[in-house]
């Protein structure tokens, strides 16, 4: 049987503009956020693809930054030391 990615069915994004004019969607960022804290497999996809720069929000850009620094200590990356490490900044 072949392997396929199941992937949930994503509602079209809805896209801002920032006060520089670049595109950004906190849907997304949301979506992302998401999936790290779900699913342990995404963890390393998203980590070698994605940091807090790439954040609109300064709210996920706090939550991706701690969940890289949990990454970095080669912990799981798990909603409770995610919420752990905010706390301690």
């Amino acid at each position: 049987m072949e392997d396929t990615f199941d992937m949930p069915i994503i509602p079209p994004v809805e896209e801002e503009t920032s006060e520089r004019g670049h595109n950004y969607s906190l849907e997304a960022e949301r979506y992302v956020l998401g999936c790290v804290l779900l699913d342990s497999d995404a963890v390393v996809e998203v980590m070698h693809r994605i940091d807090h720069d790439d954040f609109y929000d300064p709210r996920h850009k706090a939550i991706m930054t701690a969940m890289e620094q949990i990454y970095e200590r080669d912990e799981v990356v798990e909603y409770a030391k995610v919420w752990e490490e905010l706390k301690n900044r």
